[in-house]
C-alpha cells in the first residue's frame, strides 16, 4: 500500500546510504525531502511541511544522543532512527536497521498515518457483558498487566534469555489477540516461535517495533473505550 501524500525529512551523512533509502521511499509512495547536513535538517523541522522525520545516529561530528534529542524537541511528527548499528537504548518513536525492507517500511508508514491496524473490542464487549463499569475494569487489568510485561520483556532480550522472552511473548500474545492487531500479534509470534534463531541485535529490533505498535494499541484502547 502505498503513501501517498506523506512526507519524509531524512538525514543522512552518506551519499550511497542516503540515496539508496531516498529511493525505496519514494517508491513506496513517500515524497522525500534527503539532507547530508544536520543544519539544514533543523531549518526544515520549523515547517509545516512533513509528517514523519527518519534520522540516521551516526552523523559525524555529531552527538547521536544530542542530535536525536534535538530533533526529538524540534520535530512536529514522529522521529524514526535508521541504524546499522546496536543502538536502541533512545527515545526515538520507533527503531529500524538497515537495511530497509517492505515490512519495515509499512512501519513508518503505520507510524506516519498515525495509525495502527484497527482493534477489535468485540471480545472484551462480549466478557464484559454490556456492563460498562466491567469493561473499564477488564481495561485498565490490560494496559497494566500488559505494560509490565513490555517492561519485562526488555529486561529479558537485553539479557538474551530466549526462554523467558518467548514464554513472555506467549502470555503478551495471548492477552493481545482480544483486540485484533495483525501486525502486533505477528512481532510477538515471531518472538515466541523464532526467538532461538534470532540474532541479540534482530531481538533488540524486534522489540523496538514491538514496543512502538504497542503504544498505537495502548492509545487506541484507551480512546476506544473513553468515547
Amino acid at each position: 500500500m502505498l503513501s501517498q501524500n506523506k512526507t519524509i525529512l531524512y538525514l543522512e551523512d552518506d551519499e550511497f546510504t542516503r540515496l539508496m533509502v531516498q529511493a525505496q521511499l519514494e517508491q513506496n509512495g513517500f515524497s522525500v525531502h534527503a539532507f547530508s547536513d544536520y543544519k539544514q535538517l533543523l531549518g526544515a523541522l520549523s515547517s509545516n511541511g512533513y509528517d514523519i522525520v527518519v534520522t540516521d545516529l551516526n552523523v559525524n561530528g555529531y552527538n547521536a544522543e544530542e542530535l536525536l534529542g534535538n530533533i526529538k524537541s524540534k520535530s512536529r511528527g514522529p522521529v524514526v532512527v535508521l541504524t546499522a548499528t546496536d543502538q536502541y537504548e533512545h527515545t526515538a518513536d520507533l527503531t529500524i536497521s538497515k537495511p530497509l525492507t517492505s515490512d519495515k517500511i509499512d512501519l513508518i508508514r503505520h507510524l506516519a498515518n498515525g495509525e495502527s491496524d484497527d482493534i477489535d473490542l468485540s471480545k472484551v464487549y462480549q466478557f464484559a457483558c454490556g456492563d460498562q463499569e466491567l469493561l473499564q475494569s477488564y481495561i485498565t487489568t490490560f494496559i497494566e498487566n500488559y505494560t509490565n510485561d513490555l517492561n519485562e520483556l526488555q529486561k529479558e532480550i537485553e539479557k538474551i534469555d530466549v526462554t523467558a522472552l518467548q514464554n513472555r511473548a506467549h502470555k503478551m500474545l495471548s492477552s493481545v489477540a482480544y483486540y485484533g492487531n495483525k501486525s502486533l500479534n505477528g512481532l510477538l509470534q515471531k518472538l515466541e516461535t523464532q526467538g532461538q534463531d534470532l540474532t541479540p541485535r534482530q531481538l533488540k529490533e524486534t522489540y523496538a517495533q514491538i514496543r512502538a505498535l504497542s503504544g498505537q494499541l495502548l492509545e487506541n484502547v484507551k480512546h476506544k473505550t473513553s468515547a
